[in-house]
């Protein structure tokens, strides 16, 4: 992406008061900032529609089309085209295996390899398996998943923070660690307490363990809402919040308590996740140290990936309604292994994840710290 430099004349250092805010740059940020209301919107009119939330094929092919289109699911796989094309990931890689990238390799293929013979033998070979274990292992999903988007959510709120810091504000390092500590906090409260209000609210996404119980449901809605309308409420007293698009990207935080009640928010959060993500990859690209012939590798193989995993997803549908409806003698096996696939790049995207935006990690701060650095995107005055 390109950056803006000063004045030489105006000295070598640029003031922190034109170190920019965003996070996302140029109309990127407007982008991101608005496509969760708007999929929101689309969704609700959907469901308000009349049998689209009541329509079991129209709700599967809803859910195709947010985690393939949208890229829901399946920007799962853009973790790893990240890993093997950008020389910031590469040479992280070296780091953290001593130079022997060799096992890091390993590593992924062997996580990767167990997660697909579980998803395998749940879906194939393990048909029988009692509902209750199945219900257990969808409760898991879910919470994994919806823990996930919030952690990611959380990133792009602290990202905001540093920003801000950087800016330098006098007086204000305490008052950011405050409100960065509250925040990591409240997120985990929201993401545990929404799981909490899917199970009381006796959701279908939580398969058997669903416990209509109004009164524990009750609970857990208002807690998981309170702890949402905190986190606007911390973006709007983060210090210097006025000059950033903070306040505005922690509003689809208020999706979440909805999101195991409604089918409309369900998807919203999926498609905004998704989408967010790819915007974030497209960034990590343009501020790497990646050659630009390198860059149409790296953007050809992450289509034929993504293509890949939008066919996967497609069986995804296909089969867990099956499995708990003990309907499997009408789906062949190709479909359980493209099923199998599809779990296999979702868990597998977690499990990268987690590791390559540890900035807690000296490592991956001195290796990856560049591309998210806010010195790469400053502005000089006008």
């Amino acid at each position: 992406m390109s950056v803006t430099h000063s004045d030489p004349r105006r000295g070598m250092a640029e003031s922190p008061r034109w170190t920019s805010t965003q996070v996302l740059q140029g109309r990127w940020e407007s982008v991101a900032l608005g496509f969760p209301l708007v999929m929101f919107f689309i969704f609700l009119w959907l469901d308000w529609g009349g049998e689209f939330s009541q329509s079991p094929e129209s709700i599967l092919w809803a859910r195709f089309v947010t985690d393939a289109v949208f890229l829901g699911t399946i920007h799962s796989v853009l973790s790893l085209t990240l890993l093997y094309y950008l020389p910031e990931y590469r040479e992280w890689i070296q780091s953290v295996t001593g130079g022997q990238s060799w096992r890091y390799v390993l590593q992924l293929l062997g996580v990767g390899f167990c997660l697909f013979n579980l998803f395998f033998y749940m879906l194939e070979r393990n048909i029988h398996t009692p509902l209750i274990l199945l219900s257990v292992y969808t409760v898991f999903d879910f919470i994994y998943g919806l823990r996930h988007w919030v952690r990611q959510t959380q990133g792009f709120s602290l990202a905001y923070n540093h920003r801000l810091k950087a800016r330098g504000h006098v007086g204000s390092g305490d008052e950011f660690e405050k409100v960065e500590r509250r925040e990591r906090k409240l997120y985990t409260f929201v993401t545990y307490t929404s799981v909490l209000a899917g199970i009381f609210g006796g959701s279908q996404l939580v398969g058997a363990l669903g416990i209509s119980h109004p009164v524990f449901f009750g609970i857990s809605f208002i807690a998981c809402a309170t702890g949402a309308v905190a986190l606007v409420y911390l973006a709007l007293r983060t210090p210097g919040g006025e000059e950033s698009p903070k306040f505005l990207y922690s509003l689809r935080v208020l999706l979440v308590p909805f999101h195991f009640i409604s089918l409309s928010a369900n998807l919203a959060m999926r498609a905004t996740h998704g989408f967010e993500f790819l915007l974030f990859t497209r960034q990590l690209v343009e501020r790497s140290k990646l050659r630009r012939s390198r860059r149409w590798n790296f953007l050809f193989a992450s289509i034929v990936l993504v293509a890949i995993a939008g066919v996967c997803t497609a069986a995804k549908g296909a089969i867990w309604g099956p499995i708990a409806a003990r309907n499997w003698p009408e789906y062949s096996l190709w479909i359980a292994i493209l099923a199998a696939f599809n779990g296999m790049f979702t868990y597998l995207h977690y499990y990268t994840d987690y590791f390559m935006f540890r900035m807690r990690d000296p490592k991956t701060r001195e290796q990856v710290g560049p591309l998210l650095a806010p010195h790469q995107d400053r502005e000089s005055p006008r």
